[in-house]
């Protein structure tokens, strides 16, 4: 949709500078930033007293006004989501009694920070938070070194050429996802952003609508950790909060859970909460031991084994096929210089693994 956005501050130097930045800043929210700047309250009184447009659409969907503004525009304002731009940081996140619906943003932050606060408190008001209906796969190995992480990359990029647009999220203690896709924009935020929201309980569908990035390829991603120890501190809870809120976020129409191989109590809790498992494994003697052990001593793989899909990975058919599986495929080693490249040649491979009927129904404006 079409968000419309008003700014307006009797400080007009600073506004038509922020305006000037936010026009510039690439924030991938799936939706399109119309920008209104208004410096003169007179006109903005007589602009907002006038009939909404055609067909009942309101006027603005967000509005960045200070205290002289709103002092001025009192109950003509009609708008769903108000931000108060202060100076004050004492006033950041404290609600005098005569705004109490209203929030505060302070100025001189970075302006991503200022947009990514705006949507996330507009986003929630719309419903985001609600859980969503996208599909989410997660693949997963119990040896390193299978290539799980490449194979979840070649999924991504299958699910784009069949028209199905993923989100593709790697969650692991050694994250590869900046090998296989790249960040034009330069955007700030990211993994720990979002669970740093999840931490303060905030709006999360909507930190990830600001913080997911599309690669050339077509595929949206989160980037990874600064720090692999942060990956360590999160909670079970957190990750399934965090699964609730990537399958409503919007402009996609699955989530691509790279788990790795490493299997700690969140991961476990994740594949508790996907809908298709991907076990990626080789012929490997030391990779067929481990797959073995995993399936026998691994007493919750019993609870969702009817959803776990068998890869094998650098691997010729001709092995058994298990029929406790929903299903087995196999993937022949492609020779490539790179990651990317890797995974771009492994596609094909993927494809038939990718379901049509997770192509959900655009989201109308």
């Amino acid at each position: 949709m079409n968000i419309k956005i008003l700014l307006a501050s009797s400080d007009s130097h600073y506004i038509q500078r922020l305006a000037d930045v936010m026009s510039r800043t690439a924030i991938t929210t799936g939706d399109v930033m119309e920008i209104s700047l208004f410096t003169d309250i007179e006109k903005l009184k007589a602009y907002m007293e006038t009939k909404s447009d055609d067909e009942g659409i309101k006027k603005y969907h967000i509005a960045l006004v200070d205290e002289p503004i709103i002092n001025e525009l009192g109950s003509i304002v009609d708008i769903p989501t108000v931000h108060l731009l202060t100076n004050d940081i004492v006033l950041d996140g404290a609600h005098p009694k005569r705004w109490p619906e209203y929030a505060y943003i302070y100025k001189y932050q970075r302006v991503s920070a200022i947009v990514s606060k705006m949507f996330m408190t507009f986003s929630k008001l719309r419903g985001e938070e609600r859980k969503g209906n996208r599909p989410v796969c997660a693949f997963f190995s119990p040896v390193g070194g299978s290539g799980a992480s490449t194979l979840a990359a070649s999924f991504a990029m299958a699910a784009v050429e069949e028209g199905i647009k993923p989100l593709f999220v790697s969650i692991e203690f050694f994250n590869t996802t900046e090998l296989f896709f790249t960040d034009t924009h330069n955007t700030e935020q990211g993994l720990y952003d979002i669970f740093y929201v999840i931490a303060e309980n905030g709006a999360v569908a909507a930190a990830i609508d600001t913080a997911k990035v599309q690669d050339k390829s077509g595929v949206f991603f989160l980037k990874k950790f600064p720090l692999w120890s942060e990956v360590a501190h999160i909670q079970p809870d957190e990750i399934e909060t965090f699964i609730d809120a990537a399958r409503a976020a919007y402009g996609i129409d699955i989530v691509v859970l790279d788990l790795g191989s490493s299997f700690t109590g969140f991961m476990e809790r994740a594949l508790h909460h996907t809908d298709e498992i991907f076990l990626v494994s080789d012929t490997e003697t030391t990779s067929q031991l481990k797959l073995n052990s995993f399936m026998a001593e691994g007493s919750m793989f019993k609870d969702f084994v009817g959803k776990t899909n068998l890869i094998y990975n650098k691997s010729r058919k001709g092995n058994e096929n298990p029929s406790i599986y929903k299903s087995v495929t196999y993937v022949q080693s492609m020779p490539s210089n790179s990651p990317i490249g890797a995974a771009s040649l492994l596609k094909s491979d993927l494809r038939r693994l990718v379901n049509p009927a997770w192509k959900q129904a655009k989201e109308t404006n």
